[in-house]
């Protein structure tokens, strides 16, 4: 055991004097070979700032290596975004870059560098990190930035691959650039490229109805907002023409339809309400498309070719139907027109009244007559006035002019032994407008009302009649003579009544209608 202690201290004394015998007293030399570096402030991914950096040296061959001390500010994001690291040869160092939210919030980083060999006193020396803002990208061309470019209408979709013009753009961090366009007219037709900037056409040319158009195009890259607008005059050579409808926009006025009561009113469709004047460049068969706010408008018209026609008939009665907007546009199969306008207002026409009656007898008592006539008025026009009259018929009677009423001329009476009398009377009603209605004949059965009472003839002497007891029933005693004016039947009555051994009679009479 005193052995081995022994030997351990041997050892340990050979190694301290080993050790003390490779401290010669020179520092490990520290060389910085990028005093400053810049980086993007928009840096989103792990980057190396620069290689190498920093060197350190020991001139022993000491075993070395380099940090960073420290980092100021402090309020940045410091060790946790920037690190020295060892490359292949173990005295040069990269200096990395993790991407940590808000490093961009410090624009410039100092940074310590220490060097060691661990024995001799540590070598630092300081470099900087500057954050670079990063640029958005400008535009190649004149100031302001403006350009044209000519181009044939006449294209068709084979040509849509040609490129009409190229905008260029420098971004001086060497970002990709992306670009957008918008176009005054408004079209589909042109397109840009997204990554390159070319301006190309999608779509046949030949349906780009316009002798120019203005281009404007925006720029970004992906770090700030898009710069611009460079713009680019596209002149259209031979372009076609939009059609137009000269007798549009405008508001014409129309007659309703008239139709007698019961006819079918799409009898009096398909009438023409205008004939649309087109004035096109080059072609001559068109299109035409009808539209209208209301469901209305739809029902009541239609195109035919360039004519527009009523669909239904016209009725001025209908509300909806008075007054209308449709819009029209116009295609020669390339080119539409803008959008005209169409007021088209229903026009009142008078119409006939019309007369409709119950088919039934009128059946009234003589004397003074006023009974309703079984009839009333149908009139497709609104507000109207009717005036009833008679047109024929027995002299007996008259029309109420105010509601058709037939009216007997003073009290009537029948003839004596008549039970009823059948009259006529024809009548007709009349607007405010004059129109007269067809003639409709009444008839009208007056019955007898049986007002006089039947009364005796011999009134200016008493009559007596006598019988004996042994007179048989039914005997005749003697005859009644009466006088009435109305039909009647009368009944007499004769009693029999014995008086003191002897027979008398009374009678009595009365009447009924028959």
């Amino acid at each position: 055991m005193v052995f081995l202690r022994t030997i351990v201290l041997i050892f340990l004394t050979f190694l301290k004097i080993s050790m003390q015998a490779t401290d010669d007293g020179i520092p490990p030399v520290l060389t910085v070979n990028i005093a400053d570096v810049e980086l993007n402030e928009k840096e989103d991914a792990r980057t190396k700032l620069g290689a190498p950096v920093v060197t350190c040296e020991d001139a022993d061959g000491d075993p070395i290596r380099a940090y960073i001390e420290s980092i100021l500010p402090t309020s940045g994001c410091g060790l946790k975004c920037l690190q020295l690291e060892p490359m292949g040869n173990p005295t040069q160092f990269k200096l990395m870059f993790q991407p940590v939210d808000g490093f961009g919030a410090t624009s410039l980083y100092t940074l310590t560098i220490a060097c060691t060999d661990d024995m001799e006193p540590v070598v630092e020396k300081t470099m900087s990190v500057t954050i670079v803002s990063n640029t958005a990208p400008v535009f190649k061309k004149n100031s302001p930035p403006k350009d044209s470019v000519n181009t044939n209408g006449q294209k068709t979709s084979h040509d849509t691959n040609e490129d009409l013009y190229e905008v260029k753009t420098n971004d001086v961090d060497g970002d990709p650039v992306f670009y957008s366009m918008a176009t005054n007219p408004i079209t589909s037709l042109l397109e840009i490229e997204y990554t390159t900037g070319q301006i190309k056409a999608a779509q046949d040319l030949r349906l780009l109805c316009e002798q120019l158009v203005v281009a404007s195009v925006s720029a970004r890259d992906a770090y700030n907002p898009a710069v611009g607008t460079f713009t680019v005059d596209i002149n259209i050579k031979n372009n076609n023409v939009r059609p137009s409808i000269t007798n549009l926009d405008t508001t014409i006025t129309v007659d309703e339809n008239v139709w007698a009561i019961g006819d079918d009113p799409s009898a009096l469709a398909d009438k023409r309400v205008l004939t649309m004047n087109v004035v096109d460049g080059k072609l001559d068969d068109f299109t035409y498309n009808q539209l209208s706010l209301t469901a209305e408008g739809m029902e009541s018209y239609y195109m035919d070719g360039d004519k527009l026609k009523t669909r239904i008939a016209l009725n001025y009665e209908r509300e909806d139907q008075r007054s209308v907007k449709l819009y029209f546009t116009v295609n020669d199969g390339y080119c539409q027109s803008e959008t005209y306008f169409l007021n088209v207002d229903v026009n009142d026409v008078p119409e006939e009244p019309v007369l409709t009656h119950y088919d039934m007898l009128i059946e009234v008592y003589e004397g003074e007559i006023n009974v309703p006539n079984n009839v009333f008025v149908l009139d497709e026009d609104l507000d109207e006035v009717h005036t009833f009259s008679k047109s024929g018929g027995d002299d007996e009677f008259d029309i109420d002019p105010n509601n058709g009423n037939i009216l007997s001329v003073g009290s009537l009476t029948l003839k004596k032994n008549t039970k009823f009398s059948n009259y006529e009377v024809k009548m007709r009603v009349t607007d405010k407008h004059g129109l007269v209605s067809a003639k409709y004949t009444a008839k009208i059965r007056v019955y007898d009302a049986n007002t006089n009472r039947p009364y005796f003839t011999h009134q200016t002497r008493p009559l007596r009649l006598s019988a004996l007891d042994c007179t048989p029933p039914g005997a005749k005693l003697g005859q009644f003579g009466t006088l009435q004016s109305s039909l009647a039947v009368v009944v007499v009555v004769v009693v029999v009544v014995v008086v003191n051994g002897s027979s008398s009679s009374s009678s009595s009479s009365s009447s009924s209608i028959w």
